[in-house]
Parts: C-alpha cells; structure tokens; sequence
C-alpha cells in the first residue's frame, strides 16, 4: 500500500491506495511509487545481499507520501475509484469543473485510457456544454480527448468573442448566444453582460491557445475593417471621377448624404478614421453590432426625407460578414498531432 495525500475544503486528508493498481494505471503514478533510484535510509543496507536490494527497490518506500494536494480531489477520486475498479460508483455525468479536472489529470499523469470506457457518456452534451459562457476550459477537455471538431469550433467562437481589458490581458464578452455569437440580432437584455478574463488560475487551458486566439483575432478584425472601408471607398469613388458626378443617372445629394450619415456615425464610435492596428479593444462580435445597429441603422434616420430608401441596408455588415463568413481557427500543429493522438488513444474519433 501507499500512503497519499489530498486537501478536501482546506483540510489536509490523507489515506493509502494500492501501489500495484496505481503502478498498473499510470507511468507517472508508477514512477512515484516505484522510483528507478530509490533512497537509501541507513547505510547498513549497502551490505544486503543483491537480491535483498532487488526485493527492497520493488517495494514502495513506507515512510513516503504521494502528494495530491494540488490536484482537484473529486476529480482525483474518480481516477483512484477507477483504478482500485470501483466501477459501480462511477458517475455517467460529471459536472464541467469536474470533467476539466479530469482531463487535466489524466494528461497530468498520461493515463487518458483509463478513463476511455466512460468517455462517451461524459462527453454525450460536449457541443452544447462548450458553448456555454464561462465554459472556455472545454479547449482542454476537447485537446485532452482528441475533440478536434469541438476544439476548432469553440476556439474560433473565442475568437470571435475576444476583447482587451484595461491592461491588454483577454477577456471574454459576457454577450453570447448559443451555439454561435449572435452577430446579427438587435442587442437586447439577454444579449448583455460582464466580459470575464479568459485565463483563471482555476482553469487551465491548451499551452499557446490564447496568444494564437489574440492573434487569430487581430488578423479577421483588419479583414472585417478591410471589407467595410471598401464599402465606404466603392461610395466616395463617384465624387472623385468627373464624369460619373455629371452623370445625371448619379443622385449627388442621396449619394452624399449617405457617405456622410456613414462617416458621422463611424466617427461617432471611434471608428473614423480608421483604427491602427491593435487599438481597437472590443470583440468582433461587438464590431458587427456596432455596424448594423448603431452605424447603418441609426445613420438612415439621417438622411433627407424622402430618401431613405436610397440608402441599401446593411451594405456594411453585410460586406463585413461575408469577409470572415468562411474564417476557420487555425489550429496550431503541435495541437492537431496531440488532439489526433489522444483520440486514438481513447478510441474516440471526430
């Protein structure tokens, strides 16, 4: 038997397990309790015979304390209930934190086959459980259980619903609709929130994943303001060809007081002239609302009377939109060689 260690409330518990089974279970675990160069207490045994030594060194050290303080104990106890074959107890639905904790367990100590029999029941509501707010730690419990189609998907939506905080660190805006951003309704009671920080202490997340999400971001945030300043380029071109101005078939004054609605309500919002990069700190998804709802809708109700149907709705959403339509997270290859190899190695394939 081995002696262990864990913190439950604060409290400091320890108990014994078998050391075969946890030997048996994880090459981590084995390494702990079965050391390649183990202590030498008193320096009489130096004289034991050779087999003697043999015997002592397959034995776990008495005095030694496995240490489980640091590791999240109702997720420790379903691996040790798992390990000692306690089947009977095992929950056919675990909690999220609980589920995260695992994960990080079983990657911690490379023992993902054996939580593999259970994994189908636990990931059973894995898309709507990603798509939670607050749920973001479902990168690694995808990473870890080689969940490649849920791992993009939820990136790219972090992607989307990135912003900076006061001090550059990310955040995550707490307007969210499932199962994607709602990009396109009227923001409403249930479409506001409190952005919360992408990184905890409590949950860890894929190595790299946040500073690849930043960056992912940035680059579909100078895509958008790259097909909405066509847009507003497409318009001022007219005013710059003499011949298309003397047209008589081009309205000066709709075309005008449409740049100029356009102009006043980007101005309105910081967004004129346009934004260098990295000085925009809202999320994408808060960029497309601003343009439908609070540039294109509010700057119709500028225009002249008897021209607002002059002014074709949405252009610049639309055109915003259609620019990152197709936009998928790029998934960094030391992630997509671990997510593959941890499928097959839990026997769960996308």
């Amino acid at each position: 038997m081995s002696r262990c260690a864990t913190t439950l409330d604060d409290h400091r518990i320890e108990f014994k397990v078998s050391s075969h089974a946890l030997s048996f279970a994880s090459p981590v675990w084995k390494k702990f309790i079965f050391p390649q160069f183990p202590r030498v207490a008193e320096s009489s045994e130096r004289c034991d015979a050779p087999a003697q030594k043999k015997a002592r060194a397959a034995s776990p050290d008495p005095d030694h304390i496995l240490d489980f303080t640091e590791d999240r104990p109702d997720a420790l106890l379903i691996l040790l209930q798992i390990t000692h074959l306690q089947f009977a107890v095992i929950p056919k639905t675990l909690p999220y934190k609980t589920l995260h904790g695992v994960a990080v367990l079983c990657d911690q100590y490379d023992c993902r086959k054996l939580v593999r029999p259970w994994l189908a029941d636990w990931l059973r509501e894995e898309w709507n459980e990603s798509n939670m707010p607050g749920q973001e730690g479902w990168l690694f419990i995808s990473w870890c259980f080689g969940r490649y189609y849920i791992f993009k998907a939820l990136a790219m939506t972090c992607v989307l619903q990135a912003s900076l905080g006061n001090d550059g660190e990310c955040m995550i805006d707490g307007a969210y609709q499932f199962p994607h951003p709602s990009c396109g309704r009227r923001p409403g009671p249930e479409y506001r929130g409190d952005a919360y920080p992408f990184e905890t202490e409590a949950i860890l997340l894929p190595l790299g994943i946040v500073e690849t999400i930043l960056e992912t971001r940035q680059q579909t945030i100078e895509l958008t303001l790259d097909a909405v300043y066509e847009v507003i380029q497409n318009i001022k071109c007219p005013f710059e060809d003499n011949d298309v101005k003397h047209n008589p078939s081009f309205n000066f004054r709709c075309e005008a007081a449409r740049l100029g609605s356009i102009v006043k309500r980007l101005q309105a919002q910081e967004l004129w002239p346009r934004p260098g990069p990295g000085k925009l700190t809202i999320s994408i998804h808060d960029l497309l609302k601003l343009l439908r709802y609070h540039i294109e809708m509010a700057s119709r109700s500028l225009l002249p009377e008897g021209h607002e149907n002059c002014y074709p709705q949405n252009s610049l959403w639309l055109a915003a939109t259609h620019a990152i339509s197709n936009l998928s997270f790029p998934v960094p290859d030391s992630h997509t060689i671990d997510i593959t190899f941890a499928g097959l190695e839990v026997g769960i394939i996308d």
